[in-house]
């Protein structure tokens, strides 16, 4: 069995333990939430193939962590979570979304701290890359991933093991900032708000 590869800008203790495979959660009104180990290698492709599944309209989610001067304002002593901004791009095709995430694929795959993914407008599934690169989909029964989960021979495990089942006290998971030719999260996030591809939407609790 290949050794599961992970993004450059996360540490996971024991990573000889995960295995790429997919959980399937049954959520209310027939929706469905899987979560899913996709090794690095095979993470690009599996997230723009999966796109493609989604009914356009879609648009863009980038979540990226407050700058130190936000967070100072926002987390009043060390018991207050951390916080995560968050911007979307106008509904577009499924080509144009892909369009931009190709331009910082390296730094959104290998980056430790950003989340990303893109979504339906019209029927809300969702792709979505999230802390430690788990990938998670959201749709509707019957299962509208199905097709891609088997042809990148993903197998469906009931209890998956991820990267937070690993952590410990003593060993905790670590995340750290990449930069790539196009420069660093903050980087990205500031040449895409110029270019008026995203737009901020909110600051959540991480």
């Amino acid at each position: 069995m290949a050794l599961f590869k992970i993004a450059k800008g996360v540490y996971v203790p024991n990573v000889w333990k995960l295995s790429e495979g997919f959980e399937v959660t049954p959520r209310e009104g027939a929706r469905l939430r899987i979560k899913a180990n996709v090794s690095l290698e095979n993470l690009d492709s599996f997230f723009r193939t999966a796109t493609d599944c989604l009914i356009e309209p879609v648009f863009l989610i980038l979540e990226t962590p407050c700058n130190e001067v936000k967070e100072r304002e926002l987390r009043k002593n060390s018991e207050d979570p951390f916080h995560m901004d968050v911007y979307y791009s106008e509904p577009k095709s499924r080509a144009d979304i892909i369009d931009l995430y190709a331009r910082y694929d390296e730094l959104l795959l290998n980056d430790g701290f950003v989340r990303f993914g893109v979504a339906s407008q019209k029927t809300q599934d969702e792709v979505f890359v999230a802390a430690y690169k788990i990938v998670y989909l959201l749709g509707s029964a019957p299962n509208p991933f199905q097709n891609i989960l088997n042809q990148f021979e993903l197998p469906q495990i009931d209890q998956l093991v991820t990267a937070w089942d690993l952590f410990t006290d003593g060993d905790p998971g670590e995340k750290s900032r990449y930069k790539s030719p196009v420069g660093d999260i903050y980087d990205m996030i500031e040449s895409l708000m110029r270019s008026g591809d995203i737009f901020f939407s909110k600051t959540v609790a991480d």
